[in-house]
């Protein structure tokens, strides 16, 4: 009886560390996907603030 008892104390700890690497995993790949999303928006605005640069130094 104390080995089942002492089974499920470990057992309630082991699941409560791995919701926690769960949770810290959504969030780590939420993370990942907001900066991935900056990196695929960043390109399209570089070439606007390039092109007037050159514009001037043309003229």
């Amino acid at each position: 009886m104390i080995m089942v008892l002492i089974l499920l104390s470990y057992w309630t700890r082991f699941a409560a560390q791995m919701n926690q690497m769960t949770r810290f995993s959504r969030t780590l790949s939420e993370a990942l996907h907001q900066r991935r999303t900056l990196f695929r928006e960043r390109p399209v605005q570089e070439p606007a603030t390039l092109q007037p640069a050159k514009d001037v130094s043309s003229r």
